[in-house]
């Protein structure tokens, strides 16, 4: 599909806030849908706010979808609409991955590349402490963090530098689909417990 909309990231009214005082972004993989290439205004702007709708939806109750109350409860809250309002939430692959029976596919080279610049853009644009990213699948084609450069890597953490010197520590976890929850939140845990906090 040529020039396929682009979710929108959710940032909620309250990530200046922040949890425990600091910013997170947390990043999924991709949405599916049955994107039509001659979708007109209206239905093009419904997938520019997928992302959004989703969390709304979930937030209200209206739908449930097991990855984000998991991830709800990593973070160790009870209601949705005590944590996601806190956060900002996108997919690394930008638009729909396809149908819903391609769900699991990989994003094409160009996604990927689309991905890559978006999720540096994300993060110059709205400056998080923490990125904690839940897709190993997506992880694999992330940008290069200061320590892929060197090759060393000292911390339990990666890092992005901002185009202002910001640092920004990354954290890659499992989907939560595979994962184990206790492992998963004694994870999410240890990043509000690190002393050496990485930032500029």
């Amino acid at each position: 599909m040529n020039n396929p909309p682009v979710n929108r990231p959710w940032v909620g009214k309250r990530y200046d806030e922040g949890v425990s005082g600091r910013k997170i972004a947390i990043c999924g993989y991709s949405h599916w849908s049955n994107p039509d290439e001659d979708m007109d205004s209206e239905a093009r702007e419904f997938e520019v706010e997928r992302t959004c709708r989703t969390i709304e939806t979930v937030i209200s109750g209206e739908e449930s979808f097991s990855f984000f109350s998991r991830i709800k409860d990593y973070f160790g809250f009870e209601q949705h609409v005590d944590f996601w309002p806190r956060v900002i939430f996108f997919n690394f692959v930008p638009s729909s991955i396809g149908l819903d029976e391609e769900r699991y596919k990989k994003a094409s080279s160009e996604q990927e590349a689309h991905g890559r610049q978006r999720v540096i853009d994300i993060l110059n644009e709205y400056r998080p402490n923490d990125l904690v990213i839940f897709t190993k699948k997506g992880w694999n084609a992330f940008p290069p963090t200061l320590e892929d450069a060197t090759e060393i890597y000292p911390n339990q953490w990666q890092t992005y530098e901002l185009s202002d010197g910001t640092l920004v520590r990354v954290f890659p976890l499992r989907h939560p689909q595979f994962a184990n929850k206790l492992e998963m939140t004694q994870a999410i845990e240890k990043i509000f417990s690190f002393s050496g906090q990485k930032e500029g």
